[in-house]
């Protein structure tokens, strides 16, 4: 799939599917494609829908980012610190991994406004897309600690 350089598109950022953004948009698959890689625009119902969720997400990060949700601050133990010699042994395959690992979202964020989505939405199909998300992104992200963690 093609992506706009040097900007990680929203639906990247929530880490949800195209098939599951086209739910919630209520549109194709197809036109989610089109519009990602820049060959069509989206209808306007869609463009509404699309900065509604843009709205609400920056809203979100906003308040997230004030209440200091974003921090992990753990003192390194001796573990660790032999995890980073490690690294520093292997620096070309870990900067590759690293690089994945920076790709994805942080779930944490994304699964608690996945939440807050469903809890506000009065539509059915739209909290079954929260809830299918919130369930993908919590598998998601135990895998993502494990491989961190290894």
């Amino acid at each position: 799939m093609a992506r706009v350089k040097n900007k990680i598109n929203l639906r990247n950022q929530l880490g949800i599917s195209q098939d599951n953004f086209a739910l919630w948009l209520g549109i194709s698959k197809n036109q989610v494609v089109m519009h990602e890689t820049s060959q069509n625009s989206l209808p306007s119902s869609a463009k509404k829908k699309l900065s509604e969720i843009n709205k609400t997400w920056l809203n979100f990060q906003a308040n997230w980012e004030a209440k200091g949700k974003n921090l992990e601050v753990m003192p390194p133990s001796k573990s660790i610190l032999r995890k980073i010699n490690t690294l520093q042994n292997k620096k070309l395959q870990a900067e590759t991994e690293l690089r994945k690992l920076d790709e994805q979202p942080d779930f944490a964020k994304t699964i608690e406004f996945f939440k807050l989505c469903r809890k506000e939405s009065k539509d059915e199909l739209e909290k079954f897309i929260f809830r299918r998300q919130i369930e993908n992104q919590e598998k998601k992200g135990v895998t993502l600690r494990k491989k961190r963690n290894l």
